[in-house]
C-alpha cells in the first residue's frame, strides 16, 4: 500500500510508512462506513462502496476510538453516521450477546437491538408480534434481538416489548 505524499505527512498518519503500519504501541487502524471528520481514508477496505481504512494515533484520536469531535450518543464507539442504532449501544465498544458490533441478521441496515420490524412495513406492531410468537423457541436470526446466537427466548421478547409501537432505525424512532 503506498501512501500518498499529502495523507502521510498528516499527524494523524505518525507511524504510517508505504509498508504498512510501523508503530503497533501508538497506532491502530479502524474500518468505518462513511466519511468521519478527522479521519483521512487512505484504501477502499472491502471492495464495498464508502468503505475505507483510516489510520489514527493515540495522539491524535480523542478516545479509544473515535475523535471528540465525532458524536456519539450511546457511547458504543461507532460514530452516530455509521451506526445502526444510535440511541441503543451496539458497537466496538459494547458488544451485543454473541460479542456482534453492528450485529443486522436481516440486512436492513438497522441493528437487531433497535429493528423489532419483522414484518419490514416500518413500524413494529401486531403482525411482528405474530411473526415474532412463531420464531419464539427458535433460532431465528432477525427475532434474535440480543444477538446471542442461540434461541429466541424471554430476553429478546423483553427487548420486542420495548420496540413495540415504534420504528426500527438508528433511534428507534420515526426518522
Amino acid at each position: 500500500m503506498l501512501i500518498p505524499g499529502s495523507a502521510a505527512a498528516l499527524p494523524l498518519n505518525s507511524g504510517l510508512t508505504s509498508l504498512g503500519l510501523s508503530d503497533w504501541d501508538q497506532s491502530f487502524h479502524a474500518g468505518f462506513l462513511h466519511d468521519i471528520p478527522g479521519y483521512v481514508p487512505i484504501v477502499d477496505a472491502s471492495g464495498h462502496a464508502g468503505t475505507a481504512v483510516a489510520i489514527a494515533t493515540a495522539a491524535t484520536a480523542g478516545d479509544a476510538t473515535l475523535g471528540a469531535e465525532v458524536p456519539d450518543l450511546d457511547a458504543d464507539g461507532r460514530a452516530d453516521i455509521a451506526d445502526n442504532c444510535t440511541m441503543t449501544p451496539n458497537g466496538p465498544l459494547i458488544r451485543d450477546a454473541g460479542g456482534h458490533s453492528q450485529l443486522d441478521a436481516d440486512g436492513d441496515g438497522y441493528g437487531n437491538l433497535c429493528d423489532a420490524d419483522l414484518d419490514g412495513n416500518g413500524f413494529v406492531n401486531y403482525a411482528d408480534l405474530a411473526q415474532f410468537r412463531g420464531a419464539f423457541g427458535t433460532g431465528n436470526a432477525n427475532a434474535d434481538f440480543d444477538g446471542s446466537g442461540g434461541i429466541v427466548n424471554y430476553t429478546d421478547l423483553a427487548l420486542f416489548r420495548s420496540l413495540f409501537g415504534k420504528a426500527p432505525g438508528p433511534s428507534a424512532a420515526h426518522p
